[in-house]
């Protein structure tokens, strides 16, 4: 009898302890969940906010755009997205390796470098630039050579000098071109085009906000990521 009742005391305390400890990990995990909610709800509450200032200003204001090719800086300029010219100011981006990002960005919105390879990836087959009419290969080259004109004059079979008259300014000349075919896949893609970028490591933005934090963990299913054939 007396085993008895040692055992029925046993395994009450060992039920009490059990029931301490359980209520002890149920209130962390109450308290873990609550503190993941407060700091999402926060998060998606800056997002959103960040969200409405991108959605009202980064289509109307400045943005510098730089087209680079890992450590190589190609051609650039100061844009507004949703302006018919969209292309403000041509920059010549070999004067500006040396600068930094707070330097190039200036006065200006964002801050935005853009891998070449995500042009080769999404650009058209072809592309047509005022009587010029390049392939996809065709632009990669010109665009990265350091004979810039000759190339030019080669794929489109007209002389380098009224190339020249027509445009004597090289870097001004490239920054069209390179505007030409980035708006032609914004034009498709809009937004999207830039978070795509950012998901596949080919677009660094300055300065980062909240919104193109939180954009890289949109599924890329969800973006317009269409093939372009033409």
């Amino acid at each position: 009898m007396i085993y008895l009742i040692l055992l029925i005391l046993l395994i009450a305390i060992m039920i009490f302890i059990f029931f301490k400890i359980f209520s002890k990990i149920i209130h962390t995990m109450i308290a873990i969940i609550l503190l993941l909610l407060l700091v999402g709800s926060g998060i998606v509450f800056l997002a959103y906010f960040d969200y409405k200032d991108i959605n009202e200003n980064f289509t109307t204001s400045p943005n510098v755009i730089i087209l680079k090719n890992e450590d190589d800086y190609l051609s650039g300029g100061i844009y507004i997205l949703n302006n018919d010219d969209k292309l403000q100011e041509p920059l010549n981006v070999d004067d500006m390796e040396s600068l930094s990002k707070k330097e190039i960005l200036n006065n200006n919105y964002k801050l935005i470098f853009l891998e070449l390879s995500f042009l080769e990836e999404n650009m058209n087959n072809n592309i047509y630039y005022g009587e010029y009419t390049l392939t996809r290969e065709e632009f990669v080259d010109i665009i990265e050579s350091d004979n810039f004109y000759e190339k030019l004059s080669g794929y489109v079979n007209e002389d380098i000098q009224d190339i020249r008259d027509e445009e004597p300014i090289e870097y001004v000349l490239k920054a069209k071109i390179f505007s030409h075919v980035l708006f032609e896949i914004y034009e498709e893609k809009g937004m999207d085009v830039f978070v795509l970028a950012q998901k596949n490591n080919q677009m660094e933005i300055y300065k980062k906000s909240m919104f193109f934090r939180v954009s890289e963990f949109i599924p890329k299913l969800l973006l317009n990521n269409k093939d372009n054939t033409e």
